[in-house]
């Protein structure tokens, strides 16, 4: 789904408040991206592969360059057009939120703000959207998931990646999973197993902290859970092609001396 990603950026273009009866309307396949909340509606998107209804209370992601048609009795909505990056491309999706109040509330913070003018409201919107994104995620979960099932797992490896006893075990358990299980589910919902992920994150925190310069390589291993300076610095260059005394060298070498 189009909010599952989280290293999505995007460029606000316009909020706009819609309210539209006996409407037929071609798209011919806009330049942007659009992201909208349907306070009242009684609508049809079509496009070439299938058609959608779309009801009141729902969020519709129309990705640039989809060629749809909307036929709606009544539209009654608060749609945002944005230039998007890592977003889905190519099918309209639509999502029914749990809790549509804290949605419709958030979209129209948005158009208030939009339509303020003052200044920073760009920046206040672009807030307010990601905050979007983020209540869509947390609303589109249930107890059937493997995010939900693996939440508990994954919070204890976030919260204790830097700490040298950390293990999968011990994630599984507090997910009420048994090792195995864990293991095939958290590959299947990240794309990697739980050990890489631990280990990209320390792998991350290690290159934020070799770049502020405040912290020696030994100092560097100890906080993020090594015993064994040797093993970190192989894990290291296997993640990042080199070792992180010469991967201090080249950020020294190439830093611009401002902000």
């Amino acid at each position: 789904m189009f909010f599952e990603r989280e290293d999505v950026s995007v460029n606000l273009l316009e909020v706009l408040y819609l309210e539209q009866k006996d409407v037929k309307k071609v798209n011919p396949g806009r330049t942007f991206d659009a992201l909208s909340f349907r306070y009242e509606a009684d609508t049809q998107l079509k496009t070439e592969q299938e058609s959608l209804c779309v009801g009141a209370n729902t969020v519709c992601y129309f990705p640039a360059r989809v060629q749809y048609t909307r036929i709606c009795k009544k539209d009654k909505m608060i749609v945002v057009h944005f230039n998007g990056v890592n977003l889905p491309t190519g099918k309209i999706q639509t999502f029914t939120p749990q809790d549509p109040e804290i949605l419709g509330e958030l979209f129209r913070q948005m158009y208030d703000c939009w339509q303020s003018g003052k200044k920073g409201y760009r920046y206040g919107c672009t807030a307010i959207f990601y905050r979007i994104l983020e209540e869509i995620c947390k609303q589109s979960r249930n107890e059937n998931t493997p995010s939900s099932v693996l939440e508990e797992g994954v919070a204890y490896m976030m919260a204790h990646f830097a700490k040298p006893d950390v293990t999968v075990k011990e994630a599984a358990r507090r997910s009420n999973l048994s090792e195995v299980y864990f293991r095939k589910l958290f590959k299947e919902r990240f794309g990697v197993s739980p050990r890489k992920y631990i280990i990209d994150l320390r792998i991350k925190h290690a290159v934020s902290m070799l770049e502020s310069g405040y912290y020696s390589l030994g100092e560097i291993a100890t906080r993020l859970g090594y015993t064994d300076y040797k093993y970190f610095s192989a894990e290291f260059a296997r993640a990042m092609g080199v070792p992180p005394s010469k991967y201090r060298y080249r950020f020294t070498e190439n830093d611009l001396g401002g902000e």
